[in-house]
Parts: structure tokens; sequence; C-alpha cells
């Protein structure tokens, strides 16, 4: 997980300068450094969380050839691509986006990267702006334009505080949280003057317009015509190739709460490791000390893995903290949606910048960044 961002002027003299108030927004997603690059009229940002991953962890953007690149990502092929590009080993992903788009083109490089991204392309060549996200949304980016400034950013609040100058909310977002809890619309956020990047669409920008493209999709009829001969088989192949493409080679830890699915990928994650000469995986089970008559997960969780033979000192208890402690507050400030609203119980909160204040989001949010943030650090070191 990092925060990435930017400006863009088109058709004015006057250089983008100012990054402190996005790069503030994003601080939470990539407290460990935070990286910003300025030419003219285009400005990027990266705030970085540390993976203990050369690739994941180099700085950037990555810069050269009048083509900029700056992206929260995480390529499953990236070796794959490395070695097509002709690349030296070791070399950053970002690189590896800004090389691929070099040699492939914006929509020739996304029909190649199999992982999770949300990415920005900068073509000083073009003076076009390329916006993308990966086929299942995994990682957000949001967009606004105003005037001839266009800006983006993992996050809306990043927006709010940047290149909007007037927020005004979206009723029909506003609805769709009150009613469903989340924004559901792909291209809307709560915000009515920022926009959401929809998965698998790429946006390119230019100073006279802008156009989407989806570049990915599902094609039912190949999908039901194209059952494999034995397809529990192919299936189990399927699953281990996902989780396998997703692991580092280092111990992890994950929530698994005995149901079929958490439980399938922490199976699959420990039996992959394993045969990499890997320490198994840490396992953590909720206990819902708040929450009477609820299954203890972490007992579920302990017996699953157990019939796949991993031993139940790896199954840790993580204790749900109770009703009113800081540690509860923290938690239900975890909730915040990258939408922009802070859900605690039934409760709503939209950050204090959506009614123009300039100081940014509510204390839940500042909750929610410490919580979140040393979470995720935790689960990335097994220690969570």
């Amino acid at each position: 997980m990092s925060g990435i961002g930017g400006i863009v002027r088109f058709e004015d003299d006057e250089p983008v300068l100012d990054l402190e108030q996005l790069l503030a927004a994003l601080h939470w997603r990539g407290p460990d450094r935070q990286d910003s690059w300025r030419d003219g009229e285009i400005a990027l940002c990266h705030s970085c969380l540390f993976l203990d991953s050369p690739s994941h962890d180099a700085k950037q953007p990555a810069v050269g050839d009048g083509v900029s690149v700056v992206a929260d990502a995480s390529l499953h092929n990236a070796e794959e691509l490395r070695q097509s590009l002709g690349a030296t080993r070791g070399v950053s992903q970002a690189e590896i986006l800004r090389l691929g788009y070099i040699r492939w083109g914006g929509q020739g490089l996304l029909v190649r990267i199999r992982g999770e991204f949300a990415l920005a392309a900068w073509d000083q060549r073009t003076r076009t702006l390329l916006l993308a996200r990966d086929p299942m949304g995994i990682r957000p980016l949001f967009v606004a334009r105003s005037g001839n400034e266009v800006g983006f950013a993992s996050e809306p609040a990043a927006l709010v505080r940047s290149t909007v100058r007037n927020p005004r909310l979206d009723p029909v977002a506003v609805c769709q949280v009150l009613m469903f809890g989340a924004v559901h619309d792909a291209s809307r956020s709560i915000y009515a003057d920022v926009r959401r990047v929809p998965p698998a669409h790429s946006l390119t920008i230019r100073a006279n317009g802008e156009s989407s493209h989806r570049f990915w999709d599902i094609d039912s009829a190949q999908v039901s015509d194209g059952l494999p001969d034995h397809p529990p088989t192919a299936m189990r192949d399927l699953i281990f190739a996902a989780v396998g493409d997703r692991l580092l080679d280092r111990p992890i830890g994950m929530r698994a709460s005995g149901g079929l699915d958490s439980s399938t990928v922490a199976c699959t994650a420990d039996m992959t490791l394993e045969k990499r000469e890997v320490p198994p995986v840490r396992v953590h089970g909720a206990v819902w000390a708040d929450r009477p008559g609820f299954e203890d997960e972490a007992g579920w969780a302990a017996l699953l893995m157990e019939r796949e033979g991993v031993t139940s000192e790896h199954v840790q208890h993580f204790i749900a903290p109770p009703p009113g402690s800081q540690a509860a507050a923290d938690r239900r400030a975890a909730a915040w949606r990258s939408d922009g609203v802070a859900r605690s119980g039934n409760e709503f909160r939209v950050p204090r910048s959506a009614h123009r204040t300039g100081r940014g989001p509510t204390d839940d949010a500042g909750a929610m960044a410490r919580s979140q943030t040393n979470y995720f650090r935790a689960m990335a070191h097994g220690r969570a």
C-alpha cells in the first residue's frame, strides 16, 4: 500500500509548486518516505510504506526519455515484464512501468500487466496524462479537473485539499452511502467535483479534453465454452498460482475467520511458503470481546489450519477491544472509506474539509490513519 498524487496545469505559464497539502493527506498511506518531482506544468508525488522489497520501496516517480510514472502497484509478473523489456535485474516496478509505456504505449502496457495497480504516466512528448486502475479496482485512484488544472490522488481527501477549491457533496453518492454503506457507482465519489477512475479503465487527459478506455473485461462466452477437462484440478492450480504470485519470500501474517475463503488462502500460502523454505504463515483470528454470542474466529481458524498440517501455535488470537476503549475507537475509525466517509456503527461522517474549513479530515480520520498504518505495517512483517 502506498499513496500517489499529482497536478498538471495545461496552458498555464505558472509552474506547479505546492504539493504539501496533497502529500499531507496521503501521509498515512505511506509514512516511511514521501517523494515529489516537479517539471514546469507537472508535479508528481509518492508516499511510501516500506515492505522490505527494493522493487516496491524504490524512490518515485520514475523519470526519463520524456515519460514520468508514479504508481501504487504490486506487479505479479514484474520479472516477466523486466525480461521482455531487457531491463537490469533489481529495477523498480515504477521503472518497469515507465519502460513498458515507452516500448508498448499506454494501452499496450496495461494489457500486459498482471497484478494490482493505480498508475499515472505523464508523457511530455505529447503532453498527455494517462491514469489507470487494475481490472478489479483493488488500488484506488481519483481525479478532479478545475479549469486547466487536473489533479489525481489515491484518496479524494487529497484532491479536496489541493485541486478542488469549493468541494460539494454528490447527493446520489450520499444516498448510496446511507443505503448500502459505500458509493456503488464505479465513477463517483462522495464529492461531486471528484471522480473515481473505474476498475479496468484508463483515462487519457489532454489540454483540450479527455477520453476513457476499458482495457479489460470478462468474456462470458469464452468462460462458459472453455471449461477445462477436470475443473477441480484447474481451480486448485489457479488458486495456487494466484496466491503464489502475491507472496514475497518472507514470513507473513494474515487475518482468517475460519471460513472457506480466508482458510483457503491461508492454507495455500502456508504450503507455498513451505516449498520455498520460508517460515509458516502467522494466522490471526478475532475474539469479539464486545459482541457476546459471536463465534471465536481463532478457534475455527486453528481447527482448519491443523487439518491442513499447520500447527495451532501459529494461530494467534486477536482480542477485539472492549467498547469505550481507545482501541475500539481506532477500530471504528478504521472503517474509513476511500470514498471519504468514516463509518461508526450506523453513523456516517464526512470530513470537515467537505465543509471547506481547510483543516482536513476529522479526528476519526486521524485515528484511522494511525490504526490502519500500524496494522498494515504489522501484517507486512507478520506481527499483526
